[in-house]
């Protein structure tokens, strides 16, 4: 069970929410007294005032699919997002991110990670990136190796494990 207060961009617009807006005004009045609310936002435009917004609060977590689709090689992060990256925890903002190519990550991003699930990766930069970050050198092949739905769970402090996603019973 994760936190019930949760906002997510997600520019694909395809995970389940209370509420879709890419209307700010809106999304601020619904999630300002909310105790339960998962809100998605879905245009790049609003990312930087959305991250603005998500500064500002606590008890949230923000998640961003796949986010190299707004961050992906800027020399510098936006200021509202780098806050989030580097002090979001002291607000008690949890920050998930999804991403095809870690590499290409902005290394203020990539460096503050805690935990890092990892699927089937064929880069080498991206697995090279992954094995150093965890330490273990052998995971440069074995991520490569991975079945579809099956993955590494990474700790900053070392730990790996291996698991498999479980199948949605209809």
């Amino acid at each position: 069970k994760g936190n019930e207060r949760s906002i997510i961009f997600d520019f694909k617009n395809e995970i389940d929410a209370t509420l879709r807006t890419n209307d700010l005004n809106k999304l601020y009045h619904h999630c300002k007294d909310g105790v339960f609310f998962r809100v998605v936002v879905s245009d790049p435009m609003q990312f930087p005032a959305l991250c603005s917004m998500v500064r500002t609060m606590k008890n949230v977590t923000f998640a961003i699919d796949e986010i190299q689709t707004v961050v992906m090689n800027r020399k510098s992060l936006d200021a509202a997002l780098q806050e989030i990256v580097f002090v979001g925890t002291k607000q008690r903002i949890n920050l998930y991110i999804t991403t095809q190519r870690p590499m290409r990550l902005h290394t203020d991003v990539r460096s503050q990670f805690t935990r890092m699930i990892v699927f089937n990766q064929s880069e080498p930069a991206d697995r090279k990136w992954i094995a150093e970050a965890a330490g273990d050198s052998s995971l440069f092949d074995k991520v490569q190796q991975l079945k579809p739905h099956h993955y590494y769970w990474i700790t900053w402090d070392g730990r790996i494990e291996q698991g498999a996603l479980q199948k949605k019973k209809h």
